[in-house]
């Protein structure tokens, strides 16, 4: 199995060398019934029967030596292909991540496998999807199912989280695009339900925000050097003392503007969203 990553893809590139094994018991299901047993119509019926049921696998075995199968790995699917020996293409399937439900190794040995009786013969890493199950790789050994399967995953959890950042992203950038007013109220909620907020001196003045997710993951924020701290320390630190009381606080600032008040003011109304809820409580 070969492995080529590009800055578009990875291709994973499974070549099919391998002689089925009915290739050789083929004749031996034929002959070593008929010289042990006596030969009657019913032993020549089975053993034509098995004959026949070990050639398609053999058939289509012997077919795809030479063939090659492979699994190209974008951002948000893969795309099974199979080609012929001159590379012309029998078989294409574009799978999107997010309907893959699982990935597994499927052991298969003369068409039988744990669960079922089965004709496909060949493949043995299978993807399974919500309406059906895709296969790939012929005889595939479990070292180069390992490998693959860890490089599908990687790629499928990397476009899980790009999704989830996404997301988040979006969410947090309509909130701290909300006007002035509704983003002061929203950081002041923010900071009584987390019970701690984020804080940035600038030129001895305060930028206060606080939303943990929107600190993490939103860009404008990681270009400021905010400190996290508990809310109840802050409270006996800052809004507590009087020497930080005509201190400007920039509340909900998202890299343009905020909500510009003193540090006395903060204390008054974050204080009447404690008492309304402790008001509301009762």
């Amino acid at each position: 199995m070969e492995i080529e990553n590009t800055k578009e893809a990875t291709v994973i590139e499974l070549k099919n060398n391998r002689v089925f094994i009915g290739v050789y018991i083929v004749p031996l299901f034929i002959i070593v019934p008929l010289i042990i047993s006596k030969i009657t119509v019913q032993s020549i019926i089975m053993s034509l029967i098995v004959f026949t049921y070990l050639n398609i696998g053999n058939y289509i075995a012997m077919r795809n030596i030479g063939s090659i199968e492979t699994i190209t790995l974008k951002n948000e699917s893969l795309i099974i292909r199979r080609l012929k020996r001159n590379k012309k293409i029998t078989y294409e399937k574009e799978i999107f991540f997010d309907k893959i439900l699982k990935i597994y190794y499927q052991e298969i040995f003369l068409g039988f496998h744990k669960r079922n009786f089965n004709f496909d013969v060949k493949r043995t890493l299978k993807i399974k999807t919500y309406f059906c199950i895709y296969s790939f790789g012929y005889k595939m050994s479990y070292e180069d199912f390992k490998r693959a399967n860890n490089i599908i995953e990687e790629k499928i959890k990397g476009h899980k989280n790009y999704i989830k950042k996404e997301e988040i992203e979006k969410k947090y950038i309509e909130i701290y695009n909300l006007k002035v007013e509704e983003r002061y109220n929203y950081i002041l909620n923010k900071i009584l339900d987390e019970e701690k907020l984020f804080i940035s001196e600038k030129d001895n003045n305060f930028i206060i925000n606080g939303d943990s997710e929107a600190i993490k993951d939103l860009e404008i924020s990681k270009n400021i050097n905010f400190e996290e701290i508990d809310f109840y320390v802050f409270y006996v630190n800052y809004l507590s003392k009087k020497e930080y009381e005509n201190k400007k606080v920039l509340v909900g600032y998202n890299g343009t503007d905020g909500k510009e008040v003193t540090m006395s003011k903060f204390k008054e109304d974050i204080n009447e969203i404690r008492d309304s809820r402790s008001t509301f409580k009762n």
